[in-house]
């Protein structure tokens, strides 16, 4: 068996079992329930009512990490928002851990346990002191000492920003206050957490120490991740991929599947990862590589024998 062969066969096993385990869980560890949901932003009285988002029904299980594409205006944000509880559906029904978004009386518990992390860090800062900061949720919810202290360091180390407690957040870089950010929701004990393109006003230091955090948090805390991103690199760390086309899903899979299907992700005018561009090109040329590569290790093995690539491998290690 080929080098290539064999990392495309462990990385496919994976994913099968991470979509059995999601298709095959139990309807109990569903947390996010969508069920046909259509929702128009308000028209002004000459203009046509067009839906936002039209019968969309999806279901995010307990521990799923689920990345959101979409170009500008299908339809993204506005579900991220209705998750949120911060608009409310037309028609359908929106259920977070049992509690419908359209209940008032649910309406703060909903947001603590679904808690949401903006595009721009600033507009989330609240105190003049990081810890402060991340203490505003909580302490709001009324929660007492030592517990609303024990809150702040756990969700400040989870971030790796309790160096940091003490700073001033307009001392810090994009990077570190998007992790305060995070850090802030992770204090209210969410069990998911929605990310609206978290990195797309930083530069690629801190878009890495965010998808860090956020894979963390994810592996090693078990939280349910919504991430919004227009970084197809980005989105290959997910569970799964749900694809939004002016209001409807019209792509759902793991990374790997929904990737390799380049000509449809051209057709909604969304690009593949760099490395599964050149794979997917490598391939119409004819050449023996597979479509569905996502790391520059598949590819490589795929273009190089077994031996040129063990070779290669040693040769840098010499180096």
């Amino acid at each position: 068996m080929t080098t290539a062969k064999r990392l495309l066969d462990e990385a496919n096993a994976e994913e099968t079992t991470v979509a059995k385990a999601v298709e095959g869980e139990p309807k109990e560890d569903v947390i996010i329930a969508v069920d046909h949901v259509t929702f128009r932003y308000p028209q002004y009285e000459d203009e046509a009512s067009k839906p936002t988002l039209k019968d969309v029904t999806l279901h995010i299980k307990k521990g799923e990490f689920l990345a959101l594409l979409g170009h500008n205006g299908s339809g993204k944000s506005t579900l991220a928002r209705l998750l949120n509880a911060q608009v409310l559906p037309q028609e359908g029904s929106i259920h977070i851990l049992g509690m419908d978004t359209r209940d008032d009386e649910k309406i703060w518990d909903i947001r603590s346990h679904c808690g949401m992390v903006f595009q721009n860090p600033d507009n989330q800062m609240v105190a003049s002191i990081v810890e402060e900061d991340v203490a505003f949720g909580p302490e709001n919810l009324g929660i007492p000492n030592p517990e609303l202290r024990q809150r702040v360091d756990r969700a400040l180390e989870a971030t790796g920003m309790t160096a940091f407690k003490r700073r001033e957040p307009y001392k810090l870089s994009g990077g570190q206050k998007q992790r305060v950010a995070i850090a802030g929701v992770l204090a209210m004990l969410p069990e998911c957490i929605i990310l609206d393109e978290p990195t797309a006003m930083l530069d690629p230091i801190g878009r890495r120490e965010i998808i860090h955090t956020i894979r963390k948090l994810n592996h090693e805390q078990h939280k349910t991740i919504i991430l919004i991103t227009h970084n197809m690199e980005e989105a290959v760390e997910a569970d799964r991929i749900v694809v939004l086309s002016d209001g409807t899903i019209s792509l759902e899979g793991t990374p790997r599947e929904v990737f390799s299907d380049v000509e449809t992700m051209r057709s909604l005018e969304l690009d593949v990862p760099q490395v599964t561009e050149v794979g997917y090109l490598l391939h119409q040329q004819g050449f023996d590589v597979p479509k569905d590569c996502l790391t520059i290790e598949e590819l490589t093995a795929a273009l190089l024998p077994a031996d040129a690539a063990s070779s290669g491998a040693h040769e840098e290690v010499q180096r």
